[in-house]
């Protein structure tokens, strides 16, 4: 029983106790639907700064990086400076619907960019102005792309956030497991916990810098939540094997699942009153891997309930559950993206392992990639991408890889730790919050 707890919980346990029959060296990605034509778009670059073309790499990388654009080269035969004085689009008027970006930089409590985002067809443009310390340009950079993101697509970006996930490194059977977070593109590393216990399954809180991860010691586990802005940090009460936390939608509850007398339920415990309640109970079942609509309502969870893993859709405050994976193969790991409509999830299915999205109803079932092992997938704060973990392998090393669901790009994000790459699994995004200092 406990085997399959972890089989289907814990990103620690799955190179172990998830055996795929079919290989593939390289991950590959679906893109046979959700197709749309990537926005041609030119960086002039920007001015004023030391840091200016660094922050002009950031922005392409950022925005080729989404799927979402055609970063566009650029001759590079004028200088920033004179095209703002003096703009001209031959360069770039043989692309349909293009954009130009130029910008200048100036010291203005912190560091401003002031930039220009132009309209080729119409030959005109419209003025942002964005702030960030002087001392982290990545992070204007971030801004810059989010403000241009939003811009064309009338969405808000997610260039300016964090992923935390489980650094491991070591032999494949001694393995050591920490908590680490980066840069949405990997930058910044930085190892939050040490690896004297085993640390796994960090998860982002929706509304404050906080993580809930699991730590193991012996043959118990807890669940602890960490303040990110001080790394303080506190455990909750619990008892038995503990794992898959989350928060609640707005983050005044831990989420988990406590295995007690041969049933795996899932369990609340709300950070105010600290009490403990029951969320589900199927006898001789195990419900493992919450996760909840932003409205609070609903919560999608993995159980075997009807004799193999599947995903299930449940009230939270009572009702039945609902069965929603509708295909052959077993079912893993659910995660509701931030705008309440769709589903992530693992998929085993013929001895291979896909990252799959669907409706929130179970309707509309795809796949987006596909590995030796495929983990933990999770959303961008937009929902127009998913964060997983992918093992090319059998005892391979784990990586950290970004897809967008429209199927135009698939990027691997480095794990790096004080110059080292580490394995990286068990990714976590956080949502768009103030997250400039940590």
């Amino acid at each position: 029983m406990l085997g399959f707890v972890r089989k289907i919980c814990c990103s620690v346990f799955v190179a172990s106790c998830l055996v795929c029959l079919d290989s593939f060296a390289d991950l590959t990605i679906d893109i046979t639907r959700g197709i749309f034509a990537p926005t041609p778009i030119g960086i002039i670059g920007f001015y004023g700064d030391e840091y200016a073309d660094e922050i002009a790499k950031v922005v392409k990388n950022d925005l080729a990086n989404s799927g979402a654009f055609d970063v566009l080269k650029s001759s590079g035969t004028r200088s920033p400076e004179d095209f703002l004085a003096s703009p001209s689009f031959w360069e770039w008027s043989y692309k349909k619907g293009c954009f130009v970006v130029c910008g200048a930089l100036r010291q203005n409590d912190g560091t401003e960019a002031v930039l220009r985002l132009y309209n080729v067809a119409l030959q005109k443009y419209t003025e942002f102005s964005v702030r960030a310390p002087r001392s982290v340009p990545r992070v204007l950079a971030h801004k810059i792309s989010d403000v241009i993101y939003k811009a064309i697509t009338g969405e808000d970006g997610y260039f300016n956030t964090k992923i935390v996930y489980t650094a491991q490194y070591g032999s494949a059977t001694k393995k050591k497991h920490i908590i680490a977070i980066m840069d949405q593109d990997g930058a910044n590393g930085k190892a939050l916990t040490n690896s004297a216990n085993t640390s796994v399954s960090p998860r982002f809180s929706p509304i404050k810098n906080q993580i809930a991860f699991v730590s193991f010691k012996g043959n118990s586990s807890k669940v602890h939540v960490m303040d990110l802005s001080t790394q303080d940090t506190f455990t909750l009460p619990s008892r038995g094997t503990v794992i898959s936390p989350c928060f609640s939608h707005d983050g005044r509850r831990i989420v988990f699942c406590m295995a007690v007398d041969g049933t795996t339920s899932i369990y609340s415990y709300d950070l105010y009153s600290k009490g403990l309640a029951r969320m589900t109970s199927y006898p001789g079942k195990i419900d493992v891997s919450p996760s909840f609509s932003p409205d609070g309502r609903t919560m999608v969870f993995t159980s075997d309930r009807s004799g193999s893993p599947k995903i299930y859709k449940s009230g939270v405050y009572g009702g039945s559950a609902e069965m929603i994976s509708r295909g052959r193969g077993n079912y893993y790991a659910p995660s509701i993206s931030p705008d309440g409509r769709m589903v992530a999830f693992v998929k085993r299915e013929g001895g291979c392992y896909y990252v799959g999205i669907m409706n929130i109803d179970g309707s509309g079932e795809r796949m987006i990639a596909r590995d030796h092992v495929v983990d933990s997938p999770r959303w961008c704060p937009n929902s127009r991408a998913v964060v997983f973990a992918s093992q090319g392998r059998l005892y391979g090393p784990f990586s950290i890889y970004i897809a967008a669901i429209s199927g135009r790009a698939l990027r691997k994000v480095p794990t790096i730790l004080n110059g080292v790459q580490y394995e990286g699994c068990d990714p976590s995004w956080s949502p768009n919050l103030a997250v400039d200092s940590l």
